[in-house]
């Protein structure tokens, strides 16, 4: 199978510096000029409003979800829910500190995984624990906003946003669907979709699967 490379070049990590982080937001939102005064008379200060200027915003796009890391023993279940097999294309829709690609490659080799979040210093967190578990060949961590992000290749989705989040995704949650896409929400449910499967996690949260269901006694065609 060909590697899947989703389209959209993803913004590059590494670049979270508290020390410049008022300014590189003041520069991103027109205020470059004045920015720039404020550190004016050194060559060395200079190159820093250069550098600052062409960072990437610290968050992309519009908060769909506090972060609230889930815990492993809610991935296990989503896992299972999801039945991942050999050459699954998983997609983690805010995908906080990459937990559940972690956990999921490190129960499935052949899969490859990709995880959309919208904050940068997640991101960063994200890409440190995919090297510490070696899977930096399954997992891609891309800092972008998930509504943009093309999950057209996706089979798999794991989505852990709040129901605003998860409302501004419905249609291309739907195409998904009728793709034969298996999708897990957890705590949330997708509104106006009748999940074919929930499990009660801790006696109160919800995990929510969707798949396209084949019917069960399919019509024979007469010859």
């Amino acid at each position: 199978m060909a590697e899947f490379s989703p389209s959209g070049p993803p913004y590059p990590l590494g670049t979270n510096d508290s020390v410049f982080q008022t300014q590189r937001e003041a520069m991103q939102e027109n205020q470059v000029g004045d920015a720039t005064q404020n550190i004016e008379g050194s060559e060395a200060e200079s190159s820093t409003v250069s550098e600052l200027i062409n960072m990437p915003p610290v968050k992309v796009g519009i908060k769909l979800a506090p972060y609230n890391p889930t815990s492993s023993e809610a991935i296990e279940i989503a896992i299972g829910l999801l039945d991942i097999t050999e050459g699954d294309i998983v997609f983690d829709l805010g995908c906080g500190d990459g937990r559940f690609l972690v956990q999921a490659c490190e129960q499935h080799s052949s899969i490859k995984a990709f995880g959309v979040e919208y904050d940068n210093d997640l991101c960063i967190r994200a890409n440190e624990n995919v090297t510490a578990s070696n899977l930096s060949s399954q997992v891609t961590i891309m800092h972008n906003n998930v509504l943009d992000v093309d999950i057209s290749e996706a089979t798999v989705l794991f989505i852990y946003l709040v129901p605003e989040g998860i409302l501004k995704l419905k249609d291309v949650l739907l195409c998904a669907l009728e793709r034969g896409v298996r999708i897990v929400t957890y705590v949330f449910s997708i509104p106006g979709i009748t999940p074919v499967n929930t499990v009660l996690y801790k006696k109160s949260v919800k995990i929510y699967l969707y798949k396209r269901e084949e019917p069960t006694n399919p019509i024979k065609k007469s010859a």
